[in-house]
């Protein structure tokens, strides 16, 4: 099978692009899961619902956002989306602790308490 590329210079830096955001989003799918589980100690449950959530947040608030791009265009609304994407994304380098992540007051009993092992450690 033959790969075609576009000999359009605006069409292969679009397509690199796509490519480079698409790689980078199933990366850090993996990784947030990981972070979640191991590093702030969230069961897979909760790591559900959280990620469920902020996918139907996502899902809620991409009918206005295309209404917005329509109206004032894609290009600043995407530079707008990437640029609170990396803020949010730097509050992650504040969490030090699961307190910190949780809107909860009760600590979480760690693995040896619940007399369960997590899964990095069977």
């Amino acid at each position: 099978m033959r790969i075609k590329i576009p000999s359009d210079p605006t069409l292969r830096t679009l397509i690199f692009s796509n490519f480079v955001n698409t790689f980078g989003n199933g990366l850090w799918r993996t990784l947030e899961v990981i972070f979640f589980s191991i590093y702030l100690g969230f069961g897979a449950h909760q790591v559900a619902v959280a990620l469920s959530v902020a996918g139907a947040v996502g899902l809620i608030f991409s009918i206005p956002i295309g209404y917005l791009a329509d109206r004032f265009g894609p290009r600043g609304l995407a530079i707008l989306g990437f640029i609170g994407e990396g803020l949010i994304l730097l509050c992650y380098l504040t969490i030090k602790s699961t307190q910190a992540a949780r809107a909860s007051p009760k600590p979480k009993r760690n693995w040896r308490q619940r007399g369960t092992r997590p899964l990095a450690r069977r």
